[in-house]
């Protein structure tokens, strides 16, 4: 709980970027809870890099080649 915390987002200050957590409908129509990682990709101007955690190690490395990989497959389409 103490790392999630560290990366938390605060959509009332504006920030949506980092960890948060949420109860969501299911399929079925019952309420789930829901933890969640977000943070932006693109533009990379907009990456906030204090709310990417820094363990796994290649966390950051693996993300961005999936990022760039996604980018190329979406301009192809």
């Amino acid at each position: 709980v103490e790392e999630k915390e560290k990366y938390a987002n605060d959509h009332a200050a504006g920030k949506i970027a980092g960890y948060g957590s949420k109860l969501a409908n299911n399929a079925s129509g019952q309420l789930e809870w829901e933890d969640y990682y977000f943070h932006l990709l693109w533009p990379e101007h907009r990456r906030d890099m204090t709310t990417w955690p820094k363990h796994p190690q290649e966390y950051i490395e693996v993300t961005d080649a999936y990022g760039q990989r996604i980018r190329n497959l979406v301009t192809k389409m």
